[in-house]
């Protein structure tokens, strides 16, 4: 009977699952899965900073709704990618992290990077083991997809000693699992939709939240075909951006872009988002403290969070809204001048917005604003933008747009700094064909900026454009803010030539000084057809509404 490796039990359990890549940086305790990736056809994806590694898998888990699978080896490996898995719990993102660790037989005995890992993980992830046979190694690998896979998407995470995945077994021996997971989605119960159902009827102005529940369970069209059913205007969180094209008559963008319109709303209904800080915590001014709230997750535990649920629906986002249009059928309600309403607030809104902006089209410095605005203008909703940094992530979110669902990519809730490269990357791995453009603040870049070199390695031409206004611009507004522009400390940066970084790794880099050229900037970085960096230098007095209000609490 042939004999398989440790390692191989665990790439045969990626492969079924249809695992593509890992990513991964190399270390010898993980050697085995390296050599059965090479026999099976799982490319390794191997970066210069394991926490450019998780991120990767994070933004691959974003990006198509399949877990991305992060291989790290032990110890400082491991610790490295911590950070990343953080960022994934706080967003919730599908993500499996496979470890390897110091050999059973050498435990306690201050072997090399001997460390005690899952203990450190564990308030971090949804499910996590060690295992301990080599036989089983397929079988819990099989479990750790399940446990991503079902209910509400978050990180996993499997330890393998060394020893253990070195061991070869008999394949007689090998558990090898069939029909681990389920088929099919989870519906809601018959009698909170009976109760939604009345609610909406009843209400006169009401708005609809869609968020990343809606984004994963794949709720556009149900999404539209309610919408068609019930008039109900649709504003989405970023991960939600785009699960309705931007010619749907009921769609009016993004709350982060401003969606005022809310606060007037009689009813709001939530569908996969949590009432979190970029929710307002489902409190005033966003959402109105009269107005009636119908909550619909996949996890029961985020209902009810941070305000009172009229009704809460558990289940699937898609499952969810199709029971519901089924009750419109035939007799469908109609709100005409609560939807003109909506739009017209929203457009005022944005246009206010922009106006309001001081310098928004002076040459030099230029505003960050100018540089959002000409971004979009060139890129026309077509590309796939990452977004990472404080204020320039704020500035992207609010004026840079996206069509196509799963194309806008942020740090989400952790406010992870370092995310924009890896997660770039990884969306030029998913869509080779399409314009990949990361937007990073000055301070952002220094954190991951030699994965340009992964980039460069694996033939991965993304553009990053750097708002650069030398400084940690949104602590310098703070402490400017509260305790005066004498007292500055450990926010500036000064000029920094990350072009000239990005060009000693093989890339293409220019610097930017005045607005009317970055348009054919942008132009020359992707006819280059290499990895690219625009060094833009941006205003440092601008400010984002969200810097405002950390200045605020800095104050207080």
């Amino acid at each position: 009977m042939a004999k398989v490796s440790g390692g191989r039990l665990v790439v045969d359990a990626l492969k079924r699952e249809g695992v593509e890549y890992i990513f991964s940086l190399s270390g010898g305790h993980i050697n085995t899965i390296y050599q059965a990736c090479l026999d099976a056809g799982i490319q390794v994806i191997d970066t210069r900073h394991e926490q450019a590694a998780a991120h990767m898998a994070e933004a691959w888990g974003k990006l198509t709704g399949k877990p991305g699978v992060c291989v790290v080896t032990a110890g400082p490996g491991f610790t490295d990618a911590v950070t990343g898995v953080a960022n994934a719990a706080a967003a919730h993102s599908p993500m499996i992290v496979l470890a390897g660790r110091s050999s059973v037989p050498e435990t306690e005995r201050l072997s090399l990077q001997e460390l005690e890992q899952i203990d450190i993980v564990r308030p971090l992830i949804k499910w996590g083991r060690v295992v301990y046979e080599t036989r089983r190694l397929d079988e819990f690998t099989a479990m750790a997809f399940r446990q991503v896979l079902t209910g509400r998407p978050n990180p996993v995470f499997l330890e393998f000693p060394a020893d253990v995945l070195a061991r070869q077994v008999e394949e007689s021996e090998v558990a090898r699992p069939e029909g681990y997971r389920p088929r099919y989605r989870p519906g809601p119960a018959r009698e909170a939709l009976d109760e939604a159902e009345v609610l909406i009827r009843q209400a006169r102005k009401p708005a609809i939240i869609a968020g990343s529940g809606a984004y994963y369970s794949g709720a556009g069209a149900a999404l539209a075909d309610f919408c068609r059913h019930t008039d109900i205007p649709v504003v989405t969180n970023l991960m939600g951006r785009a699960i309705l094209p931007p010619d749907n008559p009921h769609h009016l963008g993004t709350t982060m872009g401003g969606a005022g319109f809310l606060g007037e709303a009689d009813l709001v209904m939530v569908l996969g988002s949590r009432l979190g800080l970029y929710l307002g915590f489902g409190r005033p001014p966003l959402i109105p403290a009269e107005a009636r709230l119908i909550q619909v997750d996949i996890e029961g535990e985020e209902i009810g969070r941070n305000r009172k649920v009229d009704v809460g629906i558990v289940g699937d986002v898609r499952e969810v809204l199709m029971g519901l249009t089924d009750r419109f059928e035939g007799s469908p309600v109609s709100h005409p001048e609560w939807l003109e309403r909506a739009r017209t607030v929203r457009r005022n809104m944005k246009r206010l917005y922009l106006e309001s902006i001081p310098n928004l089209d002076r040459e030099q410095p230029v505003h960050p604003a100018r540089l959002m605005r000409e971004i979009n203008d060139f890129l026309g909703g077509e590309a796939v933008v990452a977004a990472d940094g404080g204020d320039t992530q704020v500035w992207t979110s609010a004026l840079v747009d996206v069509n196509h669902p799963g194309h806008f990519l942020g740090s989400g809730n952790f406010g992870c700094l370092g995310v924009g490269i890896p997660y770039g990357l990884a969306a030029k791995l998913r869509y080779p064909e399409k314009k990949v453009l990361v937007t990073m603040g000055d301070g952002s870049a220094g954190l991951n900026i030699m994965e340009f070199h992964t980039a460069v390695r694996f033939g991965l031409p993304i553009v990053m454009v750097v708002s650069n206004d030398c400084s940690w611009g949104m602590i310098r507004h703070s402490q400017k803010a509260a305790f005066g522009e004498d007292r500055l400390v450990g926010c500036e940066l000064g000029e920094v030539a990350y072009e000239k970084v990005v060009e000693a790794l093989g890339g293409y880099g220019e610097r930017v000084d005045r607005a009317s050229d970055i348009r054919p900037a942008l132009e020359r970085a992707f006819a280059s057809g290499r990895p690219a960096c625009l060094n833009v230098y941006t205003d440092m007095d601008a400010i984002t509404p969200a810097s405002r209000m950390l200045a605020q609490m800095s104050k207080e």
